[in-house]
């Protein structure tokens, strides 16, 4: 598995445990960021490797763009609130720029490079689309979320689709309250007045 912008590699940690055979995790911790203090999760994140006695597991220093890897590799792509992050002001200008758009057609197909044909690619994110957003209030459930920072789950999908990968499934995810009791989904008019969190699944097709 790969995760893309791991942070302190929490869902590196599950996927290991849970029978991963090997598991990398990037995050660049670009300097004068305050995400997370880098010395600092590698060193918790050793700790936890070394405790729990996990194999093959670590946390790499790279952008997406800057990772050298072979292809036909991973079973598993997972992205977790990053996918926006992997190159913003294109992200931004999407709906209006060709260039943007090829700036994530290449990041997408540098995914697929380095997939396996069937591998399952996720990504976790939110809509650009929100009721408080669309009515310029400050949404209470998602106080920190720059709306327009982000894009539709359907767009990501169009462009995943030119890149190689099929069947996408989209879906809107539910609170955490709602996920104790094992309610993992909501419909997207709901999301749309919660924090329009989407789940997007697609295969990677060769």
């Amino acid at each position: 598995m790969l995760e893309i912008r791991c942070g302190k590699g929490i869902f590196c940690v599950w996927a290991t445990i849970h029978g991963a055979r090997h598991v990398i995790g990037l995050d660049p911790f670009e300097k004068g960021s305050h995400r997370f203090e880098a010395k600092k999760t590698y060193s918790d994140f050793e700790k936890i490797k070394q405790s729990l006695k996990l194999g093959k597991m670590e946390i790499l220093p790279f952008r997406l763009q800057d990772y050298e890897c072979e292809d036909n590799h991973y079973d598993l792509v997972l992205s977790v609130n990053s996918i926006n992050h992997l190159d913003e002001k294109s992200c931004e200008a999407l709906a209006k720029s060709q260039k943007a758009v090829e700036s994530y057609l290449k990041i997408f197909g540098q995914i697929r490079d380095m997939m396996k044909d069937g591998g399952k690619l996720i990504i976790l994110d939110v809509s650009n689309r929100n009721f408080f957003a669309d009515h310029k209030m400050r949404n209470p459930f998602a106080k920190t979320i720059e709306w327009s920072k982000h894009q539709d789950p359907v767009l990501w999908a169009e462009l995943l689709s030119r890149c190689g990968f099929i069947e996408s499934k989209i879906s809107w995810n539910s609170s955490r309250i709602l996920r104790y009791l094992r309610v993992y989904s909501i419909s997207k008019t709901i999301s749309y007045f919660y924090n329009s969190s989407f789940r997007l699944e697609m295969i990677c097709s060769k």
